[in-house]
């Protein structure tokens, strides 16, 4: 394993609003849980480099008015278009993977669980020991988002989330979950993986 010698590294992915937030979130009471999305946001906060880079490039309509980017704007931007997309993450992967490697390394446990939606997206995949992939019926996933400018967003992201297909991320994943039920049924689904691990 690549990523940390003598850990075991379980990345929980799955397209936005599928569930794998919950899953990690209940894991996070037995495992330590790097939250991948939130690890990224902290890359580009007000003052780093890479705030600089994002402020150059998109101008000021992502910065609100206490200096720091808004990051549903940003998002408007970066999913509204494929060429956007791919300067944005030519410019914050690079840097995600480094901080991830170090988050990795800095944890003592001997399994650390990754909340990652863009594990594919990044090539990160290839440094996971585990991989789970937690899917939801488009019908199930739809009812879970109620205000429409909300789906609206939800949809684009996905959209861009589908460029990598989901045919190609289960054949590359050790585990498949459909959280489809409830959500206790969701954790006795990722309880049982993680016995096997």
């Amino acid at each position: 394993m690549s990523a940390a010698k003598k850990k075991i590294v379980v990345a929980v992915t799955g397209t936005t609003k599928s569930g794998k937030s919950e899953a990690c979130g209940h894991l996070a009471e037995k495992y330590p849980v790097i939250d991948v999305d939130h690890l990224a946001h902290k890359l580009y906060k007000k003052g780093s480099s890479l705030y600089y880079v994002m402020k150059h490039k998109y101008g000021p309509v992502i910065i609100k008015k206490d200096g720091d980017i808004n990051r549903r704007i940003l998002g408007e931007i970066i999913f509204g278009d494929r060429r956007d997309y791919w300067d944005f993450t030519c410019i914050v992967y690079p840097a995600l993977i480094k901080a991830l490697i170090k988050e990795i390394k800095n944890i003592k446990e001997p399994v650390v669980i990754l909340d990652m939606a863009v594990l594919f997206e990044s090539g990160f995949y290839t440094k996971a020991d585990k991989i789970i992939f937690v899917r939801t019926r488009d019908k199930e996933w739809k009812k879970r988002i109620e205000n429409e400018s909300d789906r609206r967003y939800f949809e684009k992201i996905r959209k861009f989330q589908e460029y990598f297909p989901t045919p190609k991320k289960i054949a590359l994943s050790d585990y498949i979950v459909y959280n489809n039920e409830a959500k206790e049924e969701l954790h006795k689904k990722v309880d049982k993986i993680m016995a096997k691990i």
